[in-house]
């Protein structure tokens, strides 16, 4: 088989190449964009670029050189596809069926650089990272259960700060309670009399209450 003869068959896969690319392209148009629709895409300019190169056609070879690393980045990730890159990609594909119409002598070689430019600036930008979850919040503490004291613990809580700080921490409950009213442990019981120090309201009011005429 000779040289013509072979690079006829290049010219048929070429064409056969262009029309897978224009189904993939319509399955796009869709929203069908899966890896295995881009990876067709990608193979087909590959295998137009490799033709292009082994029989000379250096315009071909360098349009579709430059289709194909945008295609390789789309492929990888590094591109996610978007209207705006998919506009881009199919004036590529009319570029390149008019290059590979110019490779077979039935036309001009056409002017590329307009969408040469637009795959740079399409192979300049990056995929967009996922956005990072959001920080999950913590759990709100639970408030802490305050023990339930007896009858003396609760007879403390209602003294007047201040009483409360000085309240001695050893000795007995009747002790403490004994210190707080002012009373005379030395008398008998008859002969206490209720004074409550200086700020517990709360414990001169009961000291008057007891002391009253009844």
């Amino acid at each position: 088989m000779d040289l013509d003869a072979i690079q006829q068959m290049f010219f048929l896969e070429s064409e056969e190449g262009l029309q897978a690319l224009e189904s993939c392209f319509a399955l796009c148009r869709e929203g069908a964009d899966d890896a295995e629709t881009i990876n067709t895409i990608f193979r087909a300019v590959h295998s137009i670029k490799g033709g292009a190169g082994a029989f000379g056609h250096e315009q071909l070879q360098t349009f579709a050189h430059h289709y194909e690393s945008v295609l390789d980045q789309l492929r990888s990730g590094g591109l996610a596809m978007t209207p705006a890159l998919l506009d881009v990609l199919l004036a590529a594909f009319d570029k390149l069926a008019d290059h590979v119409a110019a490779a077979q002598g039935e036309r001009g070689t056409p002017d590329d650089s307009a969408v040469l430019a637009a795959l740079a600036a399409a192979g300049e930008a990056k995929a967009e990272p996922a956005p990072a979850p959001a920080p999950t919040p913590a759990p709100a503490a639970e408030p802490a259960n305050t023990p339930v004291g007896d009858d003396f613990d609760a007879l403390l809580g209602l003294l007047e700060p201040e009483a409360s700080a000085a309240a001695p921490t050893g000795g007995d409950d009747f002790d403490a309670l004994v210190g707080l009213l002012d009373l005379d442990a030395t008398a008998s019981v008859a002969e206490q009399k209720m004074r409550p120090a200086p700020g517990n309201l709360r414990l001169r009011s009961l000291a008057e209450a007891h002391s009253a005429p009844g």
